[in-house]
């Protein structure tokens, strides 16, 4: 095997990982949403009314002065609290006891973050809780 036909092959065998690496990386930092649109309340918008009275969660994001913190609200009643990052479109929330969650920011014009955005039968989806303008 002369030297350029190795060369060939090394180059069709990294070029698909390479390029996959790029395409991942390119879509995780093309998130249309930034800290600003995750700052805030969000509740838990599930449309089973059994569900809904049964689970009603609640999460709440905050940053100030460079520290990020949740807290997370079950029938409106502090249930734990925690940071948060956000890179690309990704929400980790790491809690007090080192436990974490991942959730994903998607939508079009608004945002809904997903808990669990792969499993159909765990997907959790939130919406932001808009308070009423001050008359």
């Amino acid at each position: 095997m002369s030297l350029t036909l190795r060369t060939a092959l090394a180059i069709v065998l990294l070029v698909p990982s390479a390029c996959s690496e790029i395409d991942a990386a390119a879509t995780e930092q093309s998130c249309r949403f930034s800290e600003r649109d995750l700052v805030g309340g969000w509740t838990s918008a599930v449309e089973d009314s059994e569900v809904v009275e049964n689970d009603s969660r609640e999460l709440d994001f905050e940053a100030a002065d460079g520290t990020r913190v949740v807290r997370e609200y079950l029938h409106h009643r502090l249930m734990s609290a925690g940071t948060w990052t956000l890179e690309g479109c990704t929400v980790t929330i790491t809690l007090g006891s080192g436990s974490g969650e991942e959730f994903r920011l998607e939508g079009d014009a608004k945002p809904i973050l997903v808990g669990n955005p792969d499993d159909p039968e765990y997907r959790t989806e939130y919406s932001k809780i808009v308070e009423d303008a001050p008359a």
